[in-house]
């Protein structure tokens, strides 16, 4: 009997996941990222920035369990000097959901950050593994652990790595 309860539970939570994640469907969502940076500059020391970003983004299955994805990044950082900047940018990206709504994602990201003093764009690379726990039919809620590497012209090159806490809408 036990064996039948666990084949059931495993077919019927498989079923709600592909639900969402079908061919056609559209995910919209935000989420929000604390992070760490570790920045290497040239011919100077590295040091730490600490970062909180805001994203909204949203994604097109253009077959089973594979959106394309947008997302627009507004944020702030700043380092233990009381040096702050902002932050705005977007990029597009692919994720692949798994049955057992686990979920890969990949972007390739441009970001500007600006402050009082200078002004730079960043190109990066994101890859996220994360978990999509239905709340409801249409909800997720979306927790991850991204890691990102970033590289710009002054700066040789910037990791991230990135816990980051997300809730999307599926149509």
């Amino acid at each position: 009997m036990k064996k039948y309860f666990t084949l059931f539970a495993v077919i019927l939570f498989t079923v709600n996941t592909f639900a969402q994640t079908e061919q056609g469907k559209i995910r919209i969502g935000g989420n929000s990222k604390i992070g760490l940076l570790s920045t290497y500059y040239d011919n100077l020391n590295d040091y730490s920035i600490y970062s909180v970003n805001v994203n909204i983004n949203g994604g097109y299955f253009f077959i089973n369990n594979v959106s394309i994805d947008i997302g627009l990044y507004p944020g702030v950082a700043w380092s233990g000097e009381n040096d702050y900047s902002a932050q705005l940018g977007g990029g597009l990206g692919l994720r692949y959901y798994f049955p057992i709504k686990v979920f890969l994602g990949s972007s390739f990201d441009i970001i500007h950050s600006f402050n009082n003093k200078t002004s730079q764009t960043m190109y990066g690379f994101n890859a996220a593994v994360g978990y999509a726990w239905f709340l409801s039919e249409k909800v997720a809620f979306e927790p991850s652990l991204n890691y990102r590497f970033d590289f710009a012209y002054e700066l040789l090159e910037i990791h991230r790595l990135n816990v980051q806490i997300g809730i999307s809408v599926y149509f």
